[in-house]
């Protein structure tokens, strides 16, 4: 935002793409981020690889967008013990995997834990991802997986392959100028 503000400060409308590799034009912005009421969520499992969910990691930290989430069915070790989920989801958003401590560069990714997301998208197996739309939760602080919560459509996706792969591919059969324009931006 404030590369944005110095830029139209010193130079007004005049900045061209050419001279400045990341000016963007107002269109492709607007064009590559969900809708409010769209949401990608990315079901992962500690039982995965971690070179995999690193890959999908950086993936969705590329297409930088906050309705893109993974999502974990629940704690590592059961829900009394909050350490191992920890450790596990700071080694996968390490944008450097051999960084020891705590002053490692971290992907900026939402990791949430949310059972009622498996059930409400019936997520068996693992990865899997779901495009859906007309999200709107009962309330703010409840799921978007609760039963209160309303979805107007959803496309699931199974298999380990890339985000951009799957993403495309439900992009091709809904049609959705959301996941065009945010593939694009890539």
């Amino acid at each position: 935002d404030e590369t944005e503000r110095i830029k139209t400060q010193m130079f007004g409308d005049n900045v061209k793409e050419e001279y400045y590799a990341d000016a963007k034009k107002p269109e492709k912005a607007a064009a590559a981020k969900l809708q409010k009421d769209e949401r990608v969520y990315l079901f992962i499992s500690s039982s995965m690889p971690m070179t995999t969910i690193r890959n999908y990691v950086a993936s969705v930290a590329r297409l930088h967008d906050g309705h893109i989430m993974l999502v974990m069915r629940g704690f590592v070790g059961g829900m009394t013990k909050i350490g191992p989920t920890m450790r596990f989801t700071s080694q996968a958003l390490k944008e450097n995997p051999s960084c020891e401590g705590r002053e490692c560069a971290t992907y900026p990714v939402k990791v949430i834990v949310d059972p009622l997301l498996f059930r409400r998208y019936g997520i068996s197996r693992v990865p899997a991802v779901v495009f859906a739309r007309g999200v709107k939760a009962a309330s703010p602080e409840s799921s978007e997986g609760d039963a209160g919560s309303g979805v107007s459509s959803h496309t699931t996706i199974h298999g380990d392959a890339s985000l951009e792969y799957m993403l495309d591919q439900i992009r091709r059969d809904t049609g959705s100028p959301s996941l065009k324009g945010l593939l694009a931006k890539r």
